[in-house]
Parts: C-alpha cells; structure tokens; sequence
C-alpha cells in the first residue's frame, strides 16, 4: 500500500470547508450569544429570542432545498457553494443594523436564503473526494473542528467581549468579513467534484437487491427523524441555555461566554473522537452510544445548576453528542442515496431537520419558557434527545466493511429508484 501525502488535495479541500463552515456557524450563533444584550436593548421577551432564532431556519431550510437540487442539476456545486458563502457573509452584518423584532426577523430571513446551500454542499463536495474508510472522520471534522473551535471557543468569549467594550452592533459588522475571506479561497483553489458512487458501494453492491434499497429508502427517512432531533437538541440549547445560566443560575455574561466554552472545546475534541469511532465500530452503535450520551447536557443544568464544576464536565462530555450531527445530515444518508442526488438528499434532510429544529421547536420552547420558566426548553432538549437514542437502534449499516452482503440472485436494480 502507497502511503498517501499529507499535503493532497483531499485534506486541503477539508481544510477550506472546514473554515468556511466555521466562520458560517459563528455568524448564525451570534444572535443567541449575543441575545443578553439583544433583548435588553431592544426590549424583547424570551418568545421573541426563540421566532429571531427561527427566522433563519425557515429560508435556510427552503433555499437549502432549492439550490441542492439545482446544483445537483447543473453539475456545478463549487460555484454555488462559493456564492452562498459570499452573500451569506455579506448579509450577516445586517443583523448589526436592527431596531426591532421586525427588523431582526427579515435580517435573519436573508441570511437563511444564503446560507442555506452551505452545509449540504459541504457535506456532499466532502463525500465525493473523501476515501472511503475515513468519510464519517473526514464529516466529522468539517462539522466539528473549525466550527467548534472558531463558532464555540473563540466566538463566545470575543463576541461577548466586543459586545461589553462597544456594543452588541459592532459585534455583528465585524463577523462576516472572515467569511469574505473564505469564499476568494475557494474560489481559487477549490475544484468541481467528480461525480462517483462511493468506492465500497461501487465495488461491492453495484447492483443493490431490493432488500437493500429499502434498507437505504428506510436510513434515509430515519436520518431526517434523527437529525430533527438532534437540531432541536442543538438549537433549543442554544438559544436558551445563555439566557439559564444568567437569569437562573446568576451567572455574569463573561462567566456565561467561558462556560459556553466547553461546547467549542468538546466539539473540537470528543465529538471528532465520534466520527473516528464510526469508521471503526460502525455508524448505528456510535450513534446510539452518543445519543444516550447528549442527555448530559440538558441534565446537567437542570440537577447541577450551582455546582460549576460538575455542570462543566457534563456539559464537556455531553456535548459530544454534537458528533452525530454529521453522522445524521452527511455521512449516512450520503451512503444510502444515489450518487446523482446527494446535494438535494442531504439538503432534504438539512431542511426538514431546520423547520422542525430550529422553526417550531425554538418557538415553542420560548413560550413554554415565558410560561414555566428557562427550565422549561431544557425539558424539552431532555425528551427529543431520549427520543432519538430510540430512534438510532433502527438505522441500518452503511460503515464500509460493515456490510453484509447477501449473495442472492436478483435483478439489477439502479440507485436512481430511491424515492428522492
């Protein structure tokens, strides 16, 4: 076996997602980082906060949509990230200029309609030019380790910082300008992927029986289930836990910012460590394994609220969780559907997950807070996590070498009957 350069071009082309997805992640969470300055100002409740952070998700879920169909289309997928990712950035500092709900409402809107292309082209352009026995590891480290580092370590502290320093304005006109930066890279070294079924697929099951199309069709359904509940886990944390650990525990802002840390730094740590683990274990026990595990983080605010050091561990470790994000949105469903029809697959997927994630769910946990109490959304994260661990135990196998393949005589059926 040839041993392969560190310096080729699929380390290089997950490099540059990795930051660009960064950067993304960063500017859409700097509302809920900022949202203790927000609503103070701009005299908003805490449904306000969960319909704000649920304006993205809606055009991002539609526009995800749209321009991975398109995309898939046209055949040109760099392009369509590379734009996205300009205007997303250009857009973002618009949040800047709010002077109500209203305002802040159509700003969000326009981000989401620029964002949403992003992370299912990411995820699809990554599968293509990944090598097939480190593609959750290579997902996982687009999902988690720029994104973490730069939108879970570095944003929470400077964001709060120039919030503090100037105000909560400046903070939204300075964090586009990396994504700027980001997007004239891709541009320039950045190629079009080449069109291709996934290496184990193409050399093993070529022809797939309808046992195992329908295994595929039921993994795919499944994910989309999975990943509503794990962006409900995502987002509703999000938004709420900042606005707990201030008004409920009594937390300062900048106390809050470094606790809120240990999400970056267990992103950019454990939950690499999970994608790692379903290359070699498989992806149906690492996600059941992990889905148990994300319970930590609702359960530890709510039982350890005034024990920091225990709430930080389990925030740590649960938060791992986060792992199985690209587990869900990218490398299972990627496997399970026809090569032709990643982008809209995973767009689908992306997009159901956002309405219900980041839509309903966000709103609704406003109103139960405004009712029971910033207790009440982490009740909720609680519930959605316990219900997709349940969920996990009926995904089907897609770990290359993994797979059992039935040696039975059927007739060739093609990918392109997957219901998509």
């Amino acid at each position: 076996m040839v041993k392969q350069s560190f310096w080729r071009y699929e380390n290089g082309l997950l490099a540059m997602l990795s930051v660009g997805l960064g950067f993304t992640i960063l500017d859409r969470v700097s509302l809920t980082l900022l949202s203790p300055f927000i609503l103070t100002d701009l005299h908003l409740n805490n449904t306000d906060l969960g319909v704000m952070a649920a304006a993205l998700s809606v055009t991002l879920a539609i526009s995800g949509y749209a321009f991975g169909r398109a995309s898939d289309h046209w055949g040109n997928r760099k392009l369509v990230l590379v734009i996205a990712v300009l205007f997303f950035s250009l857009f973002s500092s618009i949040s800047g200029l709010a002077i109500s709900l209203f305002t802040m409402v159509a700003a969000r809107l326009v981000m989401g309609l620029t964002e949403g292309p992003i992370l299912p082209l990411s995820y699809s352009i990554m599968a293509m030019e990944s090598s097939s026995h480190r593609r959750s590891f290579n997902h996982g480290l687009l999902a988690n380790l720029a994104t973490c580092l730069i939108g879970g370590v570095l944003g929470p502290i400077l964001l709060v910082h120039i919030a503090q320093a100037y105000s909560w304005r400046v903070a939204f006109f300075l964090v586009g300008v990396p994504g700027l930066i980001t997007a004239l890279l891709m541009l320039r070294f950045m190629r079009e992927p080449k069109l291709a079924l996934p290496a184990e697929i193409a050399a093993e099951d070529a022809h797939p029986t309808p046992a195992q199309l329908a295994g595929r069709r039921g993994n795919i359904a499944l994910c989309l289930f999975l990943l509503c509940g794990l962006y409900t886990w995502l987002l509703v944390t999000l938004a709420f836990m900042p606005l707990y650990l201030v008004r409920v525990v009594g937390m300062k802002p900048t106390d809050m910012a470094l606790l809120s840390a240990f999400f970056g730094l267990s992103g950019a740590t454990c939950a690499i460590g999970v994608s790692w683990l379903a290359d070699r274990i498989g992806r149906k026990p690492t996600a059941i394994i992990f889905s148990i595990v994300g319970l930590l983080v609702p359960l530890g605010a709510l039982i350890f609220p005034k024990s920091i050091p225990v709430l930080a561990l389990s925030l740590f470790i649960g938060w791992s969780y986060i792992g199985c994000s690209p587990l869900f949105a990218g490398t299972i469903p990627a496997e399970s559907s026809d090569p032709a029809k990643v982008a809209r697959t995973l767009a689908l997927i992306i997009g159901v997950a956002e309405i219900v994630g980041g839509v309903l769910m966000p709103v609704l946990a406003g109103s139960a807070a405004d009712r029971w109490g910033l207790a009440a959304p982490l009740w909720i994260v609680f519930a959605a996590t316990a219900l997709t661990a349940v969920g996990a135990c009926f995904l089907k196998e897609t770990a290359p070498g993994r797979i059992k393949h039935a040696i039975v005589a059927e007739p060739a059926v093609n990918l392109s009957e997957l219901p998509l």
